[in-house]
C-alpha cells in the first residue's frame, strides 16, 4: 500500500503537467479557429461588397445549404453562388456583419458563428431602396485547411427591431 500511494504521489506532477498540457494547446486551438473565422467573416463581407460571387463560392462547402429569412433553401455551393450572381446583377447593395459569438456545436460537430446582418442599397431598376436586417448562423467547418460554410441561416429581424445603423 505504501508503495502504491508513493508511485501515485510521485506520478501526479506528471499527470497535472500532462493535463495543463492538454488544455493549453485546446484553448489555443479554440482561440486560433475563433480568429480565423473572425477573419473569414471579414473576408466574406469584402466579397460580397465587390459582388464577387466566384470567391463567395468558394467560401460553402460544395453540399453547402443556404436558408434565406423567407425560409427559401438553396443547396449546393454552385447554386447558392448563381444566386448571389441574380442578386448583384439585379441590385447594387452592401452588406454589414456583425459577429456576436462563435460557439462550439456538439450536435453539429462544428462551430457556429452567429450575428446580425444589414443589406442596405438600391436595386439598378427603378432604384427602389433595400434595407433589410436580421441575425445570421453559418455553420463552419475546416476542408482542407481552410474555413467554409456548411450550413448559413438568416433570420428576420424581431417586428419591433431596428437596424443597428439607425439607432
Amino acid at each position: 500500500m505504501t508503495f502504491l500511494a508513493s508511485s501515485i504521489k510521485n506520478l501526479l506532477p506528471i499527470l497535472a503537467l500532462l493535463v495543463t498540457t492538454c488544455f493549453s494547446s485546446l484553448q489555443a486551438q479554440t482561440v486560433s479557429d475563433e480568429s480565423e473565422i473572425q477573419a473569414f467573416t471579414r473576408n466574406f463581407m469584402c466579397a460580397y461588397n465587390q459582388q464577387d460571387h466566384a470567391t463567395l463560392r468558394e467560401m460553402y462547402l460544395s453540399d453547402a445549404v443556404q436558408i434565406d429569412a423567407e425560409g427559401k433553401e438553396i443547396k449546393g455551393a454552385d447554386s447558392i453562388a448563381m444566386n448571389f450572381e441574380e442578386q448583384f446583377s439585379l441590385n447594387n447593395l452592401t452588406l454589414l456583419l456583425r459577429s456576436s459569438a462563435i460557439n462550439w456545436s456538439d450536435s453539429q460537430h462544428a462551430f457556429v458563428a452567429s450575428g446580425t446582418y444589414e443589406i442596405y442599397g438600391n436595386t439598378y431598376v427603378y432604384d427602389i431602396k433595400i434595407d433589410t436586417f436580421g441575425s445570421y448562423a453559418n455553420t463552419m467547418l475546416k476542408e482542407n485547411g481552410t474555413w467554409k460554410i456548411a450550413r448559413s441561416v438568416l433570420m428576420p429581424p424581431p417586428q419591433t427591431s431596428t437596424p443597428a445603423s439607425k439607432r
